[in-house]
């Protein structure tokens, strides 16, 4: 979701150990409104799926899981209590959680009262880092004979190992990682889905397509190619026709490197994938590389030289 992106630009925090806060409207103050918008999109995301039943973790799962439940029939949600409290009797299923966060461990349970071999599970958490407590549910979920219909998760950390996890669990479909950062040329595109991603999005490469000369100064409004700016004096630089054809050339280049053959890339064969998962505009990238699979670092002129 485009606005879920905007949020955490505009509203969220770093902090030391790349923890993430985006407290302001998910796991401290909660954004109903904004909440629901995410409810509804899980719905889509799986929709046809026979979910009859929502589980989490506490405690900040617990809204986003609570929300998302209402566009799923009411579905009740259960959540994973992190300790065993006087109130919880009977037969528990156990699984062992590593907080990325709080960096402790905990024995997190469920009561046997509420999974059951005849549910049919969606798992929702508001993060997604080392993926131990989504491990945790799935566990559990195994353990009660229960369905997993799949996992909805409202920020992944990307960089951390939790995403890879799931796509080795077989549940790949339903999420998807969306790389960015450096991407100069289609074989930067190809190494991020040879790695993981499911999409690219560029920046700095299409300002350059529109002529962009890199002056570091879109900041100030007064950039003198007519790109970053709203002066009616500097705006009138660019010719948007040209700009927009100039931008339909770079992808277009970047598509013709790719015929219709398909083939084995080693490097996405290393990671588990094909290149039938890689989009045909990079696929004969995608084999040329596959030559120097154990390099890290491309050349423009390797590029330039297919």
């Amino acid at each position: 979701m485009e606005q879920l992106k905007q949020r955490i630009l505009e509203d969220g925090t770093v902090k030391p150990g790349n923890v993430l806060k985006v407290g302001s409207f998910l796991n401290h103050q909660i954004d109903i409104a904004f909440m629901n918008q995410i409810g509804a999109e899980f719905a889509r995301r799986f929709a046809g799926s026979p979910v009859n039943k929502i589980l989490t973790i506490e405690a900040s799962g617990i809204g986003i899981a609570a929300i998302t439940a209402q566009h799923f029939d009411n579905a009740p949600v259960v959540f994973a209590k992190k300790s065993k409290s006087l109130n919880l009797d009977g037969d528990l299923y156990h699984a062992r959680v590593e907080s990325f966060t709080h960096k402790t461990v905990s024995d997190v349970v469920v009561s046997k009262k509420f999974l059951s071999p005849d549910d049919h599970v969606l798992v929702i958490d508001d993060f997604l880092a080392n993926g131990c407590a989504l491990e945790g549910l799935i566990e559990i979920i195994g353990q009660s004979g229960a369905t997993l219909e799949g996992c909805g998760i409202v920020i992944e950390k990307g960089f951390q190992e939790g995403g890879q996890m799931l796509r080795e669990e077989g549940i790949r479909n339903q999420v998807s990682l969306i790389a960015g950062g450096s991407i100069r040329s289609a074989a930067d595109v190809v190494k991020a889905v040879a790695l993981g991603a499911d999409a690219c999005y560029i920046g700095t490469a299409a300002l350059i397509a529109m002529g962009c000369h890199l002056c570091r100064t879109c900041q100030t409004g007064k950039c003198n190619w007519g790109i970053a700016t709203q002066r009616p004096d500097l705006v009138k630089r660019l010719n948007p026709d040209i700009g927009s054809q100039r931008l339909i050339n770079l992808v277009t280049a970047w598509d013709m490197l790719s015929p219709a053959t398909p083939g084995e890339c080693t490097m996405c064969e290393q990671y588990g994938r094909t290149v039938y998962d890689i989009p045909p505009v990079f696929a004969e990238l995608g084999m040329y590389m596959a030559e120097r699979c154990e390099e890290q670092e491309y050349s423009q002129r390797d590029i330039k030289s297919i």
